[in-house]
């Protein structure tokens, strides 16, 4: 199951870098999640600083959304997301190494129950 973590972020040049850190080393593989941060009409740096970091991790990628709102910029991010489970968290959070193993054990666990029928 792949991961999309969406991050939606205004103005967060002196926090994202270390939420984007703290999700390269995850307990889980970096090709079964990706990051997608929104930037959410910023006007400081945080889109270079996404952009920069994203050279050098090939599963972070960053979104524009000018229109200012976290509810825009997470469904933005959905809409965006390409795995199969969806984590959000915000820009100045730094997850637990095994934040993602924890929420994708979860969801493999064999005693969830299915959809619900009428």
């Amino acid at each position: 199951m792949k991961v999309s973590v969406v991050i939606p972020a205004y103005n967060e040049e002196n926090y994202i870098e270390k939420a984007l850190l703290a999700l390269m080393q995850q307990d889980l593989p970096k090709e079964e999640f990706e990051v997608i941060v929104v930037d959410n009409a910023s006007t400081d740096h945080t889109h270079r600083v996404v952009t920069e970091f994203s050279k050098q991790h090939s599963n972070v990628r960053v979104v524009d959304k000018k229109r200012k709102g976290i509810l825009f910029a997470r469904e933005c991010g959905r809409v965006a997301a390409k795995g199969e489970i969806l984590a959000r968290i915000d820009a100045n959070c730094v997850p637990p190494r095994d934040w993602l193993k924890r929420g994708v054990s979860y969801f493999r666990r064999a005693d969830l129950p299915g959809p619900q029928k009428p």
